[in-house]
C-alpha cells in the first residue's frame, strides 16, 4: 500500500513530516534504551596496565605475591577480570557490573587488608548478579552508622559488610589490632549491620586455625540469626556457581534486559519525580525484550 492509498486521507508534506517525527520518537522510546544498554555492556572496558616497570605492574606483583588464595573460595570474580590501575580518583577500587570486571588501584594493594578492597568490589558483582536475594536481605537490616561509608547507599552497605568481615577474620601481618575478633565483630555489627553474615560465610572456607574461631563463629551465628533465611538463600545462590576445585564460575556480563532492569530499579529507589519518569520510559523497552524472548 502506498502512502497516498489510504481512503479519505491525503499525505501532504506536513503530514509526512509529522508521521516521520512520531515514528522516530516511538523508535527512540522503544529501542533507544536497548541500544544504549547494548553499547554500555559492549563498550571498551577498564584501561589497564602499562609497560614493564610501570608502577601498576609493581603494585599488581606485590599484591598477588601476598594475596590470600582463599578469596577465590569466598565470592565469585567476574569474567571481565581484575585489573590494576594507576588511579580511580578517590576510590581504592571500582566494580563494573555491566562488563563483570573490577579495578584495584595498584598503590593501595599493599595496605594492611588489600583483599578487603577486592572483596568489596566482588560483593558489588554479587549484588548486580543476584539482586533479588540481596534485596531480600538488605531490606531486613538496620541502617549503618551515619559516619560509615556503608551509609552512602544500599549497595555500598552490602559491599562494606564483605570488606569489614575480612578485616575481622584475617588479622593483618605486622599490625597490632585492639580486642579479640569477637570484640571487633560486635563493634562492626553495630556500625555496619550484616557484617556477621559475611563473617560466618568466610569462616566456613577459612583454615581451622583462625584466631578465636569458635567464639567468633558462635557470635556470628547468633548475630545473623534474625535474617538467617535470607543469608542462607544468598549463599545457596552463590554456591550454585561453585566448581569442583572450590572456586566459582565467574559472573558473566549483564544482558541488556538486566542492564535496563537495574537502571529502572535504581530510578525507582531514588524517589525523585524525574527518576520515576525515567523508570516509566524504560517499561516499553522491557516489553519489547519480553516479546522477543530476551
Amino acid at each position: 500500500m502506498s502512502l497516498n492509498s489510504t481512503p479519505g486521507r491525503t499525505w501532504t508534506p506536513t503530514r509526512i513530516v509529522k508521521f516521520t517525527v512520531r515514528l522516530t520518537a516511538l523508535s527512540v522510546i522503544l529501542f533507544g534504551p536497548i541500544a544504549g544498554g547494548y553499547w554500555q555492556i559492549h563498550a571498551p572496558g577498564v584501561a589497564i596496565g602499562g609497560g614493564p616497570g610501570d608502577h601498576r605492574d609493581v603494585g599488581a606483583q606485590t599484591y598477588l605475591a601476598h594475596r590470600s588464595p582463599v578469596v577465590d573460595r569466598l565470592l565469585p570474580a567476574g569474567a571481565g577480570g581484575t585489573h590494576f590501575v594507576g588511579s580511580l580518583g578517590k576510590w581504592a577500587g571500582m566494580a563494573f557490573p555491566d562488563s563483570a570486571a573490577i579495578a584495584i588501584v595498584a598503590d593501595d594493594a599493599t595496605s594492611p587488608w588489600p583483599e578487603s578492597v577486592e572483596l568489596h568490589e566482588r560483593a558489588h558483582l554479587v549484588d548486580a548478579a543476584l539482586p533479588r536475594e540481596v534485596d531480600e536481605l538488605m531490606s531486613r537490616l538496620p541502617a549503618p552508622n551515619p559516619d560509615e561509608y556503608a551509609a552512602t547507599n544500599r549497595g555500598e552497605h552490602f559491599a562494606e559488610m564483605a570488606a569489614k568481615a575480612w578485616e575481622i577474620v584475617e588479622p593483618p601481618d605486622n599490625v597490632c589490632v585492639d580486642g579479640t575478633p569477637a570484640d571487633r565483630l560486635r563493634d562492626a555489627e553495630q556500625r555496619v549491620p550484616g557484617t556477621s553474615g559475611f563473617v560466618e560465610w568466610y569462616l566456613r572456607h577459612l583454615p581451622a586455625d583462625v584466631e578465636g574461631r569458635d567464639d567468633l563463629a558462635a557470635l556470628a551465628s547468633k548475630l545473623r540469626a534474625p535474617v538467617a533465611p535470607q543469608w542462607d538463600a544468598l549463599w545457596q545462590a552463590i554456591d550454585a556457581r561453585r566448581e569442583p576445585g572450590g572456586g566459582f564460575t565467574p559472573w558473566g556480563p549483564r544482558t541488556v534486559r538486566q542492564f535496563l532492569e537495574a537502571q529502572r530499579a535504581d530510578a525507582l529507589a531514588s524517589g525523585r519525580w524525574i527518576d520515576r519518569v525515567t523508570s516509566a520510559l524504560l517499561v516499553p523497552s522491557l516489553v519489547v525484550l519480553s516479546a522477543v524472548g530476551r
